[in-house]
């Protein structure tokens, strides 16, 4: 676009104060700040996040509203921070009319151009936030786009616009677009701003099997998002990772948080946790409750959101292949109408349910076209969450078809994400046992073995007879033989 009006941005602190500055403010005498709209406006901002109470914000907005000699840009810019903290307090409806009305309070003449362009902008971010936390996400992209083209000089916000324009990439499967969106954040957006960046990195690591290293990070993350808008979604993201880790009692648990964070305008929060939730449930065979959970949720225009593969899914738990696929058919047929993320799924879970029915040409063909689009796209998760013995067997057919490079990495990167399988034969002795039994047979006494351990000597003990039950003997010498023949002592 061309280059904006210079503007004043006598504002612009406005919407990145944080709670530095707020400890600052309420430092100094009351009667310093008390009558001053643009202080109370960024007393009213620093209460956006951060574990702060934006009930508070709206105190300091309405106190910013009775001041006299307000500046012109006062009008608009708390009515934004009012639509933020109502947002947050789950009260989208009037979060609207807010910003509704920061829209007319821009048509004020003691407004300049460059500053009503820039404000302009920082309206469009938070429709597009509200909207994609909704689901709404056409409407999502056009604000976001559009009021980051506005806002260049605004690192915050533009960095929160750019942060859920990243999310919405990665939740209709453009992950590609989506970690460079990342890349492009401005690193002083700081705070709040970043909140959707990191729900969407946490989601980019569960995509590639990195669940386990994140949850610190992204519970760190939850935990910054209280008192925001973002609260449920970092929420929701929590008990995403939680699942991809193999913890089911904390995806229940931080299920319970979701419940209580989100409200009526955080739809997106809800599908990430209810996909969450019904991976836990087909892992648990619990099908009936999943299948009640699926009533009534339609899909968007562009089935990001589907419930007909969730069904599906969980249809092959059952062994009710034939209906699987008929709730796959409309899907089948939309192609790629749908997002990326859930054509793969489509694709997969249709592979796994031709596989149940033995039609194994019907079944190589569809997950040969998942992995295709998988390679495409860097999706990876929602394969993984396949019923193991099917997956088991698609990978195999898979990894002997003389697929093309990329679609062959991807049966790898799939493999390497499967959990260990509870009944594949496991070692004989465990590597400890291994251990204690190298220094058996060089010797060692009981004590002297804790101490190269750095175990008790009762441990040793419980490994040594461990060690005896496993290889059936009953002394060291016949342990040391047993295990030359096992190849465990040279």
């Amino acid at each position: 676009m061309t280059e904006l009006p210079r503007a004043g941005l006598a504002w612009a602190g406005c919407f990145d104060a944080g709670a530095d500055e707020r400890a600052g403010i309420l430092a100094l005498p009351t009667a310093t700040w008390q009558s001053d709209a643009s202080t109370l406006l960024r007393l009213a901002a620093s209460h956006r996040g951060g574990n702060a109470t934006p009930g508070l914000s709206l105190e300091y907005v309405a106190a910013a509203a009775q001041c006299e000699g307000a500046p012109p840009w006062a009008a608009p810019v708390g009515a934004v921070l009012r639509s933020d903290a109502l947002r947050a307090l789950g009260r989208g409806a009037e979060a609207a009319a807010a910003l509704d009305d920061a829209r007319s309070a821009l048509d004020s003449r003691g407004i300049d151009l460059g500053d009503r362009l820039r404000l302009s902008g920082v309206v469009h971010v938070r429709e597009g936030i509200a909207a994609a936390l909704s689901s709404d996400f056409p409407t999502a992209i056009a604000a976001l786009e559009r009021g980051r083209e506005l806002v260049p000089d605004l690192p915050a916000v533009h960095a929160e616009a750019t942060g859920m324009l990243a999310l919405i990439a990665f939740l209709v499967g453009r992950l590609d677009d989506s970690r460079a969106l990342l890349a492009t954040i401005r690193a002083d957006g700081g705070g709040t701003a970043l909140l959707p960046a990191a729900a969407t990195d946490a989601l980019l690591a569960i995509e590639t099997g990195a669940a386990e290293s994140h949850l610190e990070t992204i519970a760190a993350a939850q935990a910054s998002a209280a008192g925001t808008e973002y609260r449920a979604l970092l929420t929701a993201t929590h008990a995403v990772a939680l699942e991809a880790a193999g913890r089911p009692d904390g995806v229940t648990r931080t299920l319970w948080e979701l419940d209580g964070a989100a409200g009526s305008g955080d739809a997106t929060a809800r599908f990430l946790g209810l996909s969450a939730w019904l991976a836990v449930q087909a892992g648990a065979r619990q099908i009936s409750p999943a299948l009640a959970s699926l009533e009534g949720i339609e899909p968007d225009p562009a089935h990001s959101v589907c419930p007909a593969a969730w069904r599906a899914r969980l249809y092959l738990e059952t062994g009710d292949c034939h209906r699987a696929l008929a709730e796959l058919a409309p899907c089948v047929g939309l192609g790629p109408g749908h997002a990326m993320r859930t054509l793969v799924y489509v694709l997969a879970v249709s592979a796994a349910a031709y596989a149940g029915l033995r039609d194994m040409v019907s079944a190589d063909e569809a997950f040969a076209r998942a992995l295709d689009l998988a390679a495409l796209t860097g999706l990876r998760r929602y394969i993984v969450t396949l019923p193991p013995a099917a997956l088991a067997e698609l990978l195999g057919r898979a990894a002997g078809a003389g697929l093309p490079e990329a679609s062959r990495r991807v049966v790898a990167d799939v493999a390497g994400m499967l959990p260990p399988d509870p009944t594949a034969p496991q070692p004989l002795l465990s590597p400890r046992e291994r251990l204690v039994l190298r220094h058996l047979a060089e010797g060692e006494s009981q004590h002297r073995i804790a101490w190269l351990l750095s175990v008790s000597h009762n441990t040793v003990k419980t490994q040594i007879r461990s060690v005896y039950r496993k290889l059936e003997v009953d002394s060291r010498q016949a342990a040391v033989e047993r295990g030359r023949m096992l190849g465990f002592v040279e």
